[in-house]
């Protein structure tokens, strides 16, 4: 038979070539056909969804997934994989809704819940072509064909048996508690789905210290100023729905003395005694209250009281923001103590719906307990909203206090905060409700304001969240801080930085809120699941016992309500007010419902019946004759026992769900294939494979519904995958631009060296550095040698007709090298086989690389290759082919599971024609280790022959010693008798191998050894002795290195105390003797090289040498040497040289060389200054030559960190001195800063010196070649009998004698010149194909650092435009500010021709205001009379919508106000005129009435209500409301907004406000520099 010779290796050719044939040979299929029979391994696969593209990140994971299932279809297993989609949940339908640019609230409004849904179902499989292609390309063996759909309704049917299983065990309920939420994806979230990767983030907020004024303080607390509890929050929204604070009941508190920072008002502080220095500075502790000013930073104080928090327990204070009060639901389910008020207190009792409720203030804002309190952060006393947080409702509902619920018109209780993120509108609420609790106008102050930007529309438009314009944007924790700030209620207002749980899908923060949902009790069977998870085999273990093990101990119970559409809806339907209801199983139980429903009449008809479903059918035809999603299973009302109607509970299940249950709902479990399932044949599953993402995910789902429903584990071993990254360890994203596109990659590179890089590059569980290069390396080396061995094989095997078939020959007569690799081939099917079934799939990889690129193509094969260019096919060669054949086999079917393109290719290429051999590899049977063919012996010595060989010639490498040169002799240094047996018989072998003349055995102990502690190892053992351990270690002799190493470990005292150092925790390294130079691997000393024939050196620096210096760049004498020639006359031990010269003198490089000599570590250096050395006796008695030391205008002597190290103005021997000081010894005089410290590339000069001999090798081949080609020419003319015809000439038999002799040395010549010419060939080529490899090094070397340069050149300009861009940004900086500073200087021009105006106008407005006076006077007058005529007042109008009055609600005052009409001027003018009538009314919080009083917002309302117009009712409101104008352009009847606070200017720099409750409506002057904006309105 002829093997196929293929020319060059194309693994994406290959990639194609191999998916035609499978395909022609429905190959997958075929892997399961004939298997039927066989036993089964079970594979699950989990379903991706198919809304997005995939990524380079799954081609890692499906490459982990198919490497198993292969491996065991080749062990005999049928290996079933069904893939899956999953189509529900939150991605789609946001998706989706970003697309038709709506938002959940316009589902069922703007767009009907069945479109909604229908748009959902076709989104979801938009991309299953590109998932199905990128399965196909990278030979992902997995049933595409028939996948199980998630939104099928045999599955969903499937999913509605497990929830009925539930329901019947009593682990499916229905509780309101506190859960989070995102309102951004409009749903409730489990505890699982909030542990996912990256959910929880750092945030920066504004958070608050708020003041809780004390009702019933305790007497230390009443002497100075106001007594306050301080409480921190992060969440100052949350403030409004406050009920309770809590203390540590062993925590102490301390009462302080001292000012509030913001207004200076005096106040006692309650706070934590361990947090005083949060918030009191210890400087200002008992000093000077009286010499305090407001506006001093040292703020005093002074400690007056301290308790235990279980002493301030029951104390009660004022509530914070008195916008709504708690309530209670009052009913059987209440506790006592809200029946027993609700009967004492009937005055406050109200109802809503069916519902009766309790107002019940008195019972909260009161002092409770809490042990989880602590006092790492904030005050130490926590601010208590129950409607908020799972922790504050478990305390409070323990300390019986009431929750701040709002009621909606439906008479149901909720949080403040509404489904959307905003505080609910009044026209929301019930009306009982907001008549008894609710302070309308102050709760409405901020009713409708959104919580978080975040949530907020406007910043959300079209679909897309403008996060950097929400961040940038005012929100409403800042409103509500500053509000207190002016309030006099904020101690402390910052921004902090904290951790805060986000939305894993829409990247939002959540909230805790509290809902009705149902939930299953996983917690009832935690044990349970603990138990069975031990049993499971998690890679990495880790995993297991750490991230889901952990999870299980604190296992909390599952959420399984969402309030979306497009979903499995949760089968229970109910009646609200009987509470009775059903959960539905199946279908089958599900249409005889409707029947009894329809005789009831709750129903007209089944819709099931109507669209011609059978029960029993379960055809797929029948089943998709309905829809059992929303809104069709909305529509279906059952009938109760009691006759009742149940409408379906209206949430859909958690999407985690829907995965959980594949193992059944694929093969719609129990209502078909129930047999196989309860015999276990197709579960559990033997092997699943996720990302590490998946853990709290899938994997706990799989986990928990096996457990809670079969009682059994649901997966028997599995891999937690890792992330893929980029290679510099970022994660991969678009944004980013270092996403790698899979389909790309794969035409790139082929699928096989991408999969066998994922997989041998790091273990599954790691996160990996995905780097292209490291891909190419694997096809050129690991692929590389493959094909080049098979190439070797196959040329050979066709010249000389092997047949693989042919007898073979029996492993005792094959030679020594062929029972190796056979050996070496057992022991690796052994080794794969075991870390496959031990899913270490890295290892296994890593074994097969090593075996074909170490042991077979470069040892076994590079050792036999004259075996294969004999003659005839002799026992020998025969075996080199069958040996060869034998590994190449094998190899492909160890490799196939990981690479099963190029593995198929492999084996076809050498099987195609043999008898018996399968169709494809991954037909065959996994190879078997015969454990005859191991011999751990042979494998010992031939890796120590390895080991040697390869460490000699690094040594060789090292030296610049070319393999050509002879050696006397290589020194092994043996430790025990079975060391030095090996070396015996391998030693011929070591010595051809290097090109040395004799092998010395060697005393381990003639070393010079020294030790390196492991300080990552060492320092966690020996701690604050680590420093001391150092030292001593170090400072062991030879003798004690010796007996740690023969020993494994040491006894030391250090500082006092006896210590113990084992081997683990040191690196012994042999160093070089002299006149040797030794290598050491993993710290064993595996051989020195004897060079210069045994001569010693004798020069051995005892410190580095320091340097030299001068232009040689150009210097044709220096660059030649300066690196690599040394002196002929050694120096003195001891002595160093000190003479460098000027760069063109006689002395060049003599100084470098000498350095170099000594041991010195030397650079090239350019624009640095040439100097001679300096030196002093004593520098010279310490090994030390010291040169360019000089005094140069601009040179800085900087060390090898770039860094100066002495003054340059010192005299030469101090700055050599300074030199000692130095780490390292080495310094570089640098000039004007230009510093370019270079090497000569040892790779250029190996390059170099591999060129000349391969030059020298050439011209010996030639001649041997020419000297070759007379011989046979000589032979071609003589003819064949010329060794004949010399003895037929004989003259005698005495002369044929010695002419027969002299033809055997002729013979014996001829012989070995074609021998000789054979290994000057050999050796030729070996030099050439080194030649190459240097090249292709050096090549890279250069691409690496051009590449490099590039990079540099790039940042450098980057960096430059950079620059530039900043000066040009500065310049721009510094133009705005000049006009800045000119329009400033204008408006103070202005401001002054005001103030000037306005006291030139004093007088004249205060004869205006005299006039003004007496005209009212007569005004009252004259009404006064009308009033005795008959006649009714202006001012006592009833209403102030008609007749334009001032006010509704007069307060019958005697004081009269002009109508708005009354005015003339502007508009502005009007209104400013209309609002100063009103000066010194009171000022009331909330309020809207000019007379009786208003809030500052309420004001301006009002007046611009008489006048006819709709403006903001809040003070934030306005701040975007009208036009915005300058402070310049202002005119009266504008509105000027500041923080929490809103005016009506009047004109003169004057504005007329409502400014606070003491002072009342007022005039006062505009404060320019705290406006935040003005706005015209008219």
């Amino acid at each position: 038979m002829k093997f196929t010779e293929r020319n060059g290796l194309n693994l994406f050719e290959v990639n194609e070539d191999v998916l035609s044939k499978w395909d022609k040979q429905d190959l997958f299929h075929k892997s399961m056909s004939e298997r039927e029979g066989c036993p089964s391994f079970v594979f699950f696969e989990g379903p991706p969804s198919a809304n997005g593209h995939p990524g380079i990140h799954h081609v890692m994971a499906r490459t982990i997934k198919d490497v198993f299932c292969r491996y065991k279809t080749m062990q005999g297993f049928q290996v079933k994989r069904k893939a899956g989609w999953d189509t529900h949940g939150l991605p789609v339908e946001l998706g989706v809704e970003k697309e038709l640019g709506i938002t959940k609230e316009d589902i069922g409004k703007s767009i009907s819940i069945e479109d909604y849904n229908a748009r959902c179902r076709q989104n979801v499989m938009k991309f299953t072509q590109e998932w199905t292609d990128l399965s196909h390309l990278m030979g992902y063996w997995v049933d595409m064909e028939h996948p199980y759909i998630t939104y099928e309704n045999s599955y969903i049917e499937t999913l509605w048996w497990l929830l009925g299983q539930l329901y019947k065990k009593g682990l499916l309920y229905k509780g309101y508690t506190i859960q989070p939420y995102s309102p951004a994806a409009g749903t409730g979230l489990s505890s699982h789905e909030l542990n996912q990767p990256g959910c929880y983030r750092d945030v920066k907020d504004t958070t608050a210290t708020a003041q809780f004024a004390i009702l019933d303080p305790k007497p230390e607390m009443t002497k100075w100023g106001k007594p306050y509890f301080l409480a921190w929050t992060t969440t100052p929204w949350t403030l409004p729905s406050n009920t309770a604070l809590c203390v540590g009941p062993n925590i102490d508190y301390v009462a302080v003395e001292t000012f509030n920072p913001y207004n200076a008002e005096p106040m006692t502080a309650v706070v934590a005694k361990s947090r005083l220095s949060a918030y009191f500075k210890a400087e200002g502790e008992n000093t000077d209250f009286e010499a305090y000013k407001h506006g001093d930073k040292m703020i005093p104080y002074r400690v007056v009281g301290e308790w235990k928090g279980s002493e301030l327990v029951g104390m009660h204070y004022k509530q914070l923001m008195p916008w709504v009060k708690p309530t209670e639901k009052v009913d059987e389910n209440s506790p006592a103590w809200v029946k027993e008020y609700a009967e004492a207190h009937a005055d406050k009792c109200f109802t809503s719906s069916i519902d009766t409720f309790v107002e019940l203030a008195e019972q909260a804002f009161r002092v409770i307990p809490g042990d989880y309190v602590t006092t790492e952060d904030g005050t130490g006393i926590v601010h208590i909203a129950p409607t908020f947080g799972a922790d504050d409702a478990k305390v409070a509902k323990a300390a019986g206090i009431p929750s701040l619920f709002l009621i909606n018109k439906a008479g149901e209780t909720r949080p403040m905060v509404d489904l959307t993120g905003k505080y609910y509108l009044v026209d929301e609420l019930c009306e009982n409700f907001v008549s008894k609790c609710v302070d309308v106008e102050a709760y409405s102050h901020h009713a409708g304001d959104y919580v978080k930007n975040a949530y907020a529309p406007e910043f959300n438009q079209n679909g897309k969240y403008d996060e950097k314009a929400a961040a940038k944007a005012e929100d409403l924790n800042i409103v509500l801080c500053m509000e207190m700030k002016q309030a006099g209620e904020a101690f402390k207002i910052e921004k902090h930085v904290h951790n805060y749980p986000h939305c894993w899908r829409t990247d939002k923060p959540i909230l805790y809120y509290p809902l009705d949902s149902w939930f299953i009790r996983s917690s009832a069977l935690k044990e349970r699941m603990m138990e069975l998870n031990n049993g499971i085999l998690w890679k990495p273990a880790s995993t297991g016992s750490g991230r889901f093990g952990k999870w299980l101990e604190n296992l909390n119970d599952w959420n399984l309500s969402r309030s979306r559409y497009w979903g499995t809806p949760l089968p229970i339907w109910r009646n609200a007010e009987t509470r009775e209801e059903l959960c539905i199983s199946s279908l089958e139980q599900l249409y005889a419902e409707i029947e009894k429903s329809v005789v009831a009449g709750f129903m007209i008809s089944n819709p099931l019946k109507d669209k011609g479903f059978v029960p029993g059918d379960y055809s797929t035809e029948n089943y998709h004759r309905i829809d059992l999603h929303r809104p069709y299973v909305d529509h279906i009302i059952l009938v109760s026992p009691s006759g009742k109607p149940m409408k379906r509970e209206t949430d859909l299940i958690d999407v985690w769900f829907d995965s959980g249950s594949m193992p059944y709902a694929q093969i719609h479990y129990p209502f078909e294939n129930k047999e196989v399932l309860d015999n276990r044949t197709v579960y559990p599953a033997d092997f699943i494979a996720e990302g590490v993402d998946q853990t709290r995910g899938w994997f706990f789902t799989l986990h928990a519904i096996a457990t809670m429903v079969f009682d059994s584990v649901a997966f028997k071993a599995v891999i937690s995958n890792g992330l893929v990254l980029d290679k510099n360890g970022n994660k991969m994203s678009k944004r980013l631009g270092n996403a790698v596109e899979p389909f790309g990659a794969i035409k790139k590179y082929g699928s096989d060296p991408l999969r066998w890089y994922m997989i041998t590059n790091s273990s599954p569980w790691d996160n990996l550095k995905f780097d292209e290069e490291g891909v190419q390396e694997v096809a050129r080396t690991f692929f590389g040698k493959l094909y080049q061995t098979y190439s070797f094989f196959a040329m050979y095997a066709n010249v000389d007709n092997f047949d693989p078939e042919a007898a073979q020959v029996p492993m005792a007569e094959r030679p020594e090298i062929d029972r190796w690799i056979l050996s070496e081939l057992n022991t690796l099917i052994k080794n794969v086989a075991t870390d496959y079934e031990d899913y270490e799939p890295t290892k296994a990889g890593r074994l097969i690389q090593q075996f074909v690129i170490d042991n077979l193509s470069n040892w076994h094969v590079r050792l036999s290759r004259k075996r294969f260019w004999g003659g005839g096919m002799n026992t020998d060669k025969l075996s080199a082919y069958q040996t060869l054949y034998t590994c190449l086999v094998t190899v492909a079917k160890l490799m196939a599971p990981i690479a099963p393109f190029y593995a198929d290719r492999l084996y076809s290429d050498l099987t195609n024609g043999v008898k018996g051999a399968s169709e494809s590899v991954h037909l065959a049977t996994f190879p078997k280790a015969d454990e005859a063919c191991i011999d751990k012996a042979l494998e010992r010595r031939m890796e120590l022959a390895q080991v040697v060989s390869s460490m000699t010639l690094s040594l060789r490498k090292k030296e610049h010693v070319i393999v050509r040169q002879p050696l006397q002799c290589i020194s092994i240094p043996v430790t025990d008798s079975q060391l030095r047996e090996d070396l015996e018989q391998v030693k011929q072998l070591i010595l051809d191998e290097v090109n040395v003349k004799e092998l010395r055995y060697a005393d381990a102990n003639m070393l010079e050894k020294k030790v390196k502690c492991n300080f990552r190892v060492m320092g966690k053992k020996f701690g604050k002795l680590m420093k001391a351990v150092n030292a001593a270690v170090t400072a062991l002799g030879q003798d004690d290195i010796n007996r740690l190493d023969a020993e494994g470990k040491i006894a030391l005292t250090v500082e006092g105390q006896d210590i113990e150092v084992e081997r683990a925790d040191v690196e012994i390294i042999s160093e070089d003797m002299p006149g040797w130079t030794v290598a050491n691997e993993e710290g064993r000393i595996i051989g020195a090289i004897c060079l210069e024939g045994g001569k010693e050196k004798h020069i051995r620096a005892r410190k580095a040498v320091i340097i030299c210096s001068g232009p040689w760049t150009n210097d044709e004498i220096m660059i030649p040497h300066h690196m690599n020639e040394l002196p002929e006359t050694p120096a003195a031990a001891g002595e160093t040289f000190a003479s460098l010269g000027m760069p063109y003198g006689p002395f060049t490089g003599e100084a470098i060389r000498a350095a170099q000599k000594a041991g010195a570590a030397v650079r090239h250096m350019e624009y640095c200054v040439p100097e001679p050395c300096y030196s002093t006796s004593d520098l010279m008695s310490q090994g030390v030559a010291v040169a360019g030391i000089t005094r140069v205008v601009g040179q800085v002597m900087v060390g090898s960190n770039g860094k100066r190290f002495t003054d340059e103005g010192k005299t030469r021997g101090a700055i050599a001195r300074d030199v000692l000081k130095l780490e390292d010894n080495v310094f570089y005089p640098v000039l004007d800063g230009h510093f370019v410290p270079t090497q000569v590339n040892p790779k250029e000069e190996v390059l170099q010196k591999t060129t000349a001999d391969y030059e020298a090798a050439k011209e010996t081949e030639q001649k041997q070649y020419d000297a070759m080609k007379l011989r046979i020419r000589f032979m071609y003319e003589k003819g064949d009998s010329t060794y004949l015809q010399l003895l037929l000439e004989s003259q005698n038999f005495g002369d044929m004698v010695n002419k027969a002799d002299y033809v055997e040395q002729l013979y014996s010549y001829d012989r070995k010149m074609l021998e000789e010419y054979q290994r000057v060939k050999q050796e030729t080529e070996d030099l050439k194909n080194q030649l190459e490899d240097e090249k292709a090094e050096l090549q890279a070397q250069q691409h690496e650092l051009e590449e490099e340069q590039k990079s540099l050149t790039i940042m450098l300009n980057e960096k430059k435009k950079a620059y530039d861009d900043y000066e040009a940004q500065l310049a721009q900086a510094k133009r705005e500010a000049a006009v800045y500073k000119a329009n400033i200087k204008k408006q103070s021009d202005e401001i002054r021709q005001l103030e000037s105006a306005s006291s030139q106008k004093d007088s004249e407005i205060q004869a205006a205001k005299r006039a003004e006076e007496e005209a009212r006077k007569a005004q009252e007058e004259a009404l006064r009379r009308q009033s005795e005529e008959g006649g009714a007042s202006y001012g006592s109008s009833s209403s102030g919508e008609s007749g334009g009055s001032a006010d509704s609600s007069s307060s019958g005052s005697s004081r009269q106000y002009a109508s708005p009409s009354s005015f003339s001027g502007s508009k502005g003018q009007q209104l400013a005129n209309y609002a100063c009538q009103f000066i010194g009314n009171p000022y009331v919080p909330g309020g809207t009435s000019l007379t009786d009083g208003a809030d500052c917002s309420g004001f301006v309302w009002r007046v611009y209500k008489d006048f006819g117009y709709s403006v903001p009712r809040t003070s934030y409101s306005f701040r975007s409301y009208g036009s915005e104008v300058s402070y310049s352009e202002a005119q009266p009847g504008d509105v000027i907004c500041y923080a929490g606070h809103v005016a009506l200017y009047i004109g003169n720099g004057q504005i007329v406000h409502a400014s606070t409750q003491r002072t009342g409506i007022k005039i006062t002057n505009a404060t320019y520099k705290e406006m935040l904006t003005i706005r015209r309105i008219v």
